[in-house]
């Protein structure tokens, strides 16, 4: 792949929040979330993160972590991250719906190829345990990557790279994710693709998509406290209730478009794709609702009663 012309314009940092695992005993939601800076602020990121930590007692150096934080300082956090010059864009998968989903031609995008001693031949070692972190990242990057090239034509009149950092973690493998992404991208080219959407790909470099450690990189531990926040919000079973305080916080950051302006799908997506399907409570349905989701996309459609029942 060419080098790009330009240094990246914007960067965008990936979190998640929740288990991944697609199996009944891990947690109900698996939250990703990825918050995009422009080129100029993100030397300030240390400088957030150091003011988060300062509300803290006896941090004592550790990285920032939305689960360390106590309720006050969450809250001081997510009020200063909704000041910040930045955009948040949050996945919500319930992932009971999504147990059994496959993709078997995304899937083999993802495997790994064994070579022999001819150093041509090869085996395909299929990791099926990626499809659904993969599936749901792709998703996430498609928004957060569109958000991107519209700004990019905006600030300079032509697409910009952007680079992409996402959070080291169990059972996510860089190589097998750039595959996956790369068959994006020649699907892109071809308009033969299989799933709902793309990544910008005129602003998107695999080259430029790399991973880190979350204690090391300030803007990971941003998007960290983004995913906590709408964890709270949204696993009642984990938390014994919807906590959408810190979410209201950080409202006046998260991505929204269209006409009037919503979040629905864009800044905030759901799955199931008919979250119909997850059988929310009432309280959990009140943030989707706030987001722009509409009443019809979340209740499942009662029986309809002759007129005087």
């Amino acid at each position: 792949m060419s080098k790009p012309l330009h240094p990246p314009a914007y960067y965008i940092f990936c979190d998640e929040f929740g288990d991944q695992a697609l199996r009944k005993a891990a947690s109900e939601f698996f939250i990703l979330s990825a918050i995009v800076v422009s080129a100029a602020n993100e030397p300030k990121l240390p400088s957030w993160t150091a003011r988060i930590n300062g509300q803290r007692r006896n941090h004592q150096g550790a990285g920032l972590h939305f689960t360390d934080l106590d309720e006050r300082t969450k809250l001081w956090a997510t009020r200063f991250i909704g000041k910040m010059p930045l955009r948040s864009f949050v996945l919500i998968s319930h992932k009971e719906n999504m147990i059994g989903y496959r993709n078997v031609r995304a899937e083999r995008a993802g495997d790994l190829r064994i070579y022999g001693d001819d150093g041509t031949s090869f085996s395909a070692q299929p990791r099926r345990t990626l499809r659904f972190p993969n599936f749901v990242l792709k998703i996430l990057l498609e928004r957060a990557t569109a958000w991107c090239h519209r700004r990019s034509l905006k600030d300079y009149g032509e697409p910009r790279p952007v680079a992409i950092v996402i959070a080291q973690r169990g059972g996510f493998y860089l190589g097998p994710f750039k595959n996956y992404l790369e068959v994006d991208r020649r699907r892109y080219a071809s308009k033969s693709g299989v799933l709902p959407g793309y990544l910008a790909w005129p602003v998107v470099e695999t080259d430029m998509v790399t991973t880190a450690p979350a204690k090391n990189v300030a803007g990971l531990q941003i998007a960290d406290i983004v995913a906590g926040a709408f964890s709270r919000a949204v696993d009642e079973n984990r938390f014994g209730r919807c906590d959408r305080r810190f979410v209201e916080n950080l409202r006046p950051r998260i991505a929204v478009k269209g006409t009037p302006k919503s979040a629905a799908s864009w800044g905030v997506t759901g799955l199931p794709w008919e979250l119909s399907e997850a059988n929310l409570s009432s309280d959990q349905q009140k943030l989707f609702l706030s987001f722009g989701y509409a009443r019809e996309k979340l209740v499942r459609p009662g029986l309809i009663l002759p007129e005087g029942s």
